[in-house]
């Protein structure tokens, strides 16, 4: 395997999570000395950088009627598209890949047609996207291998518009998942629980690709500060989870319970967190930092983990970034795997009961490193445990 593409949809230049794990991922496979090309969307201005792409990047405007454009023509046109898509039962209105396919196709047959392409990896959500790749792929270009990873559950995600699909819009979707779970070489997800929403979900070719930390972002020398006495603060970064209401309340009481700490939010959903933390003014908002924020991680005193219902059992990707700097765990959220991981691995520190702050020192994070999940790829890539499945 010497030229692999990875569609991004959220890559860097961006700075937010979603891309986070497949520019990690494009960095351990050009450091094995393979050329990674990128696609992805356009966010903001400014190129991939290098040690995430060293081949060729394409970068996808993004037209989306959830852009709101001043322009009266745009919008009509927007609500054309719109309503087309309802009518033929197409993606959602939410899907903000859905309104950039045809970027995206011309996009793959110029890489296709420029380089020498062994394996497409494709990161999703956006499902259109993946959808749309996979079947791009293998009618024009079959001999091309396709890796379909799934960070969110697809059929039963709780945004990107699935909640409100029409029972049309439910059965093209349905058809689609179906599509991708035949057709992908292989497809991978960091929950098992992804996976099994595929009729066929015992197949070598689904695959249990964990969620990892780099090496590379944690200095030698942590300096400990969980036992300082200096002023603490503790940081929470992502989102606002659909259905996290509750536990978002519940910071607010460990805020004033800890008056003397200071609670740190990086979110994208500032104002959904504002909405339940008002008051508090030991707990401060701030816009989502990227990879910025493993600076205050670095320097914080405990680390902040918060699950909904429908990812309690998810190992998110901050929760495998935690676990390096060996700081104390404060956890908000329903009852799941991540909590019983916690119990199990974790000593529960009791001075700050009611609250359930865990301390994972000792715990053995050597398989959890990005090496490991790349070399994992790269002997999946080479035995390819299936072709197609079949219909």
């Amino acid at each position: 395997m010497k030229n692999v593409l990875v569609i991004n949809f959220k890559s860097p230049p961006f700075q937010g999570i979603g891309g986070r794990r497949w520019s990690k991922i494009s960095k351990g496979l050009i450091n094995k000395s393979i050329n990674v090309h990128v696609i992805h969307a356009k966010w903001i201005s400014g190129h991939v950088p290098e040690h995430f792409c060293n081949g060729k990047s394409i970068s996808l405007n993004l037209q989306h009627p959830i852009r709101r454009p001043h322009s009266w023509l745009k919008k009509i046109n927007d609500k054309k598209e719109f309503w087309r898509r309802r009518f033929n039962s197409d993606y959602t209105f939410f899907d903000e890949g859905a309104y950039s396919i045809e970027f995206l196709k011309d996009g793959i047959r110029q890489m296709m047609g420029e380089q020498n392409i062994d394996w497409v990896f494709v990161s999703c959500p956006p499902y259109s996207w993946t959808y749309e790749t996979v079947k791009l792929i293998k009618e024009e270009f079959n001999h091309v291998q396709v890796w379909v990873d799934l960070r969110d559950p697809w059929l039963t995600a709780n945004n990107w518009g699935i909640p409100g699909l029409t029972q049309k819009q439910r059965i093209s979707e349905e058809e689609r998942h179906r599509f991708v779970g035949q057709m992908a070489d292989i497809i991978s997800s960091p929950a098992i629980e992804i996976l099994q929403e595929f009729e066929n979900c015992q197949h070598p070719k689904f695959v249990h690709l964990k969620h990892f930390y780099d090496a590379d972002d944690f200095p030698e020398n942590r300096k400990d500060t969980s036992q300082m006495n200096a002023a603490r603060s503790w940081v929470y970064a992502g989102q606002f989870y659909v259905g996290m209401e509750s536990y978002a309340q519940q910071l607010g009481l460990f805020a004033n319970q800890n008056s003397g700490d200071q609670i740190l939010l990086f979110s994208k959903d500032v104002d959904r967190f504002q909405d339940k933390t008002k008051g508090y003014l030991n707990i401060k908002l701030s816009k989502e930092q990227g990879s910025k924020v493993f600076e205050e991680v670095s320097q914080c005193f405990g680390l902040i983990l918060m699950l909904a219902e429908y990812n309690k059992d998810f190992f998110t990707t901050k929760f495998f970034d935690y676990l390096p700097y060996e700081k104390p765990i404060a956890y908000f959220g329903p009852d799941g795997k991540v909590k019983q991981f916690l119990k199990k691995n974790g000593e529960q520190m009791t001075s700050f009961l009611p609250f359930e702050v865990y301390s994972l020192k000792g715990y053995d994070i050597s398989q959890d490193e990005l090496s490991f999940r790349v070399e994992q790829i790269l002997n999946l890539c080479q035995s390819n445990p299936s072709k197609h499945l079949s219909t």
